[in-house]
C-alpha cells in the first residue's frame, strides 16, 4: 500500500459517519445529520451564535479554512460503518465524526491507525475503544457510567438486582464492568441476562 499524503485543502474534509436509513428512529438521525452540517456552515461562517468558539472574536477567524463535511450512511450496523468508512476514505476524508454505536466503532479503528485516519465517535462509550491512538470520542465511557450505575443502586439501598444486556461488542463488556464495580462495592452479585 502506497504512502498516503494529503494536500492543504484536503486536511479539511471531514466524513460523518451515521445511520441515513430507516433503523426506527429516523427523526433523531435526520436531526443528528442537520446539527453536522449546521455545525461546519456555522464553523466557516465563524457563526458563534451555538458554539461561542466559533465566533469572529474567539481568534477562529484568524484561521484561513474552512471545512467542508460529507455525510455516510452506516445503516446503523458494522458492516455498514465499514462501508460507509471504506467510500468516506476513497473520497479524501481527513478525519471521521462517528460512528455512533461502539460495536461500529470498535471494527473501524485498526483501520483508522493504519491509515492514520482519525475517528472522533459521538456516542461509541466501551472501555475497548480507550487509549486507541487514532480514535477519540465525546462522551464518557462505559467504566465511568458503571460506577454512576453501581452507585445509585447503592444509594437506594438496594443489594441485589439484576443486569439485562444485548450480547454484543457493548452490551456484554458493559454488564460485566456493572457487575465487577457491583462486588467491588459491595453488592450481591447480579444475575446478569442476555438476549
Amino acid at each position: 500500500m502506497s504512502e498516503r499524503c494529503f494536500t492543504a485543502p484536503d486536511l479539511h474534509k471531514i466524513g460523518v459517519l451515521m445511520p441515513l436509513t430507516d433503523n426506527g428512529d429516523p427523526q433523531h438521525w435526520k436531526a443528528m445529520a442537520c446539527a453536522a452540517l449546521l455545525a461546519v456552515a456555522h464553523f466557516n461562517a465563524r457563526d458563534g451564535s451555538v458554539v461561542p468558539a466559533f465566533s469572529q472574536s474567539s481568534g477562529v477567524s484568524s484561521l484561513a479554512f474552512n471545512l467542508s463535511a460529507r455525510l455516510y450512511d452506516t445503516a446503523y450496523t458494522p458492516n455498514g460503518a465499514v462501508e460507509a468508512f471504506r467510500v468516506a476514505q476513497d473520497a479524501g476524508s481527513a478525519g471521521l465524526v462517528g460512528p455512533y454505536r461502539s460495536a461500529s466503532s470498535i471494527s473501524l479503528y485498526p483501520r483508522g491507525d493504519f491509515l492514520d485516519l482519525p475517528l472522533v465517535s459521538y456516542g461509541s462509550t466501551s472501555v475497548v475503544l480507550s487509549n486507541k491512538p487514532a480514535f477519540s470520542r465525546t462522551v464518557p465511557t462505559d467504566e465511568d457510567s458503571a460506577a454512576v450505575v453501581v452507585s445509585a443502586i447503592g444509594g437506594f439501598g438496594w443489594r441485589n438486582f439484576n443486569i439485562v444486556h444485548v450480547n454484543d461488542a457493548w452490551g456484554s463488556p458493559y454488564a460485566q464492568l456493572i457487575a465487577a464495580r457491583a462486588a467491588a462495592c459491595g453488592l450481591n452479585p447480579p444475575l446478569k441476562i442476555k438476549f
